[in-house]
């Protein structure tokens, strides 16, 4: 009884206490107690019974054949579902086959097509609108119920255990597709988009894209990496265990794509429990379960976000030359003349470039914070410098507050000049010069 009580089960459910009349040697009756057993409870005394007794011995037997029954018989039925499940996949995918086939897909294009299939990647769609719908109503609930539903049918042992799995995220990415419905137009800006991309995201731009600051005491693995594969080209951007990535896909689809290896790397403001029981809500890293989804793909769609806006500043070389002849002109308000800014000029490009600076595309910035990477400059001078750049639309100020942003075409100008002087300008000057 002990041992059944230990195991969870109420003893009293499987003895059943009973009296019985057996008869004494002065032929008179006598009650005596008395117990009816369930099967669980036979299986608890032929366990811990004496083996030596031959009945102890032979229950010991009948009940370890049983049990090796019931292992064998449900190995048999989930072996039975999983074979169920491979035929329903192999009817689907050969319906799918068929369906691509009359669609017009070559036998030599199959693996790639369904490798788009598994990625979610595909080349046009009859309604964009309620397929990105679809996309925003994924619950991690669902995620989690088909989670354990798999877990229930391919280990089947958590159940004898009473165990439940604690799902957690090791690898998450977020992709933004732009279709493009001629080929021709894709092909017409995405090499021009990645060779400029290639010379132009420094390692605070990587910063900025994922939301984070570079510190200069950061260790970990940054840089730029371009590879061509199969299906296209690709322009990686790493910092430590995340990137973002711009590729294309067939010629019709160009993808932003963050990944990250570890998801604690992304912060937002969530309550933290405390060692002593207190619960305090800020700003710390991202939990690694999958209820962080939710919050981490508003994280990670503001990456890609982030940097198609960075990529979009790479006019063509009109609009750029347009933009700089803009912004270089003096511009006369009031009555008082602001000069124009000189890429070739000293203190405008440190200035320009500082603006340039990752933290500041998210946090904006003020005159103390210029003062910092200007600090031959003084406070008059910065407020001067503020005005001139405002005037000539390159930042704007925030209304009841003393921070600025650059503006759209700040950031163009910003990044064409730049670009046009490191990339053309200066490589043909050295080039007549040598």
């Amino acid at each position: 009884m002990v041992s059944c009580g230990q195991s969870g089960n109420a003893p009293e459910n499987h003895f059943a206490g009973a009296g019985k009349m057996v008869e004494i040697g002065s032929g008179s009756n006598r009650k005596v107690s008395d117990f009816h057993l369930s099967r669980f409870a036979c299986y608890l005394i032929a366990q811990n019974g004496d083996p030596r007794k031959p009945e102890i011995a032979a229950a010991q037997k009948y009940f370890a054949i049983q049990a090796r029954r019931q292992e064998i018989s449900d190995a048999l039925a989930a072996d039975l579902e999983r074979l169920e499940i491979r035929k329903q996949a192999s009817e689907e995918f050969k319906a799918l086959s068929g369906a691509a086939r009359e669609a017009g897909v070559q036998d030599r294009m199959f693996g790639i097509f369904h490798d788009a299939g598994y990625k979610g990647l595909y080349t046009s769609l009859d309604d964009c609108e309620k397929a990105q719908a679809l996309s925003d109503s994924f619950r991690v609930d669902d995620l989690k119920q088909a989670l354990d539903i798999f877990a229930a049918r391919y280990c089947p042992v958590i159940k004898k255990f009473e165990l439940a799995y604690h799902w957690s995220i090791m690898q998450v990415e977020y992709a933004t597709d732009i279709m493009f419905k001629e080929r021709a137009y894709l092909n017409a800006i995405y090499e021009p988009l990645v060779r400029t991309a290639i010379h132009s995201v420094k390692p605070e731009n990587i910063a900025t894209f994922l939301g984070r600051k570079l510190h200069s005491t950061y260790q970990g693995e940054m840089g730029n990496n371009f590879n061509t594969r199969i299906m296209g080209t690709r322009i990686k951007h790493q910092m430590g265990a995340s990137s973002i990535k711009m590729y294309d896909k067939f010629g019709h689809v160009l993808r932003i794509e963050t990944t990250t290896n570890d998801v604690s790397q992304f912060k937002c403001f969530r309550d933290v429990l405390h060692h002593d029981g207190s619960i305090d809500r800020k700003n710390a890293p991202m939990k690694k379960g999958i209820y962080s989804m939710h919050l981490l793909s508003g994280l990670l769609k503001a990456s890609n976000r982030r940097y198609m806006e960075f990529v979009s500043t790479f006019d063509g070389v009109s609009g750029g030359i347009n933009n700089l002849r803009k912004v270089s002109e003096t511009v006369v308000t009031d009555k008082r003349t602001y000069k124009g800014f000189n890429f070739f000029a000293e203190d405008d490009v440190k200035l320009l470039v500082t603006l340039e600076r990752g933290e500041f595309n998210i946090s904006g910035f003020q005159n103390k914070t210029l003062h910092r990477f200007l600090a031959d400059k003084s406070s008059g001078q910065i407020s001067r410098i503020l005005k001139r750049l405002n005037k000539h639309g390159i930042i704007r100020k925030i209304g009841k507050t003393y921070k600025y942003y650059l503006t759209r075409l700040g950031k163009a100008v910003i990044a064409t000049g730049l670009i046009i002087k490191e990339m053309s300008i200066i490589p043909q000057l050295a080039k007549a010069c040598g």
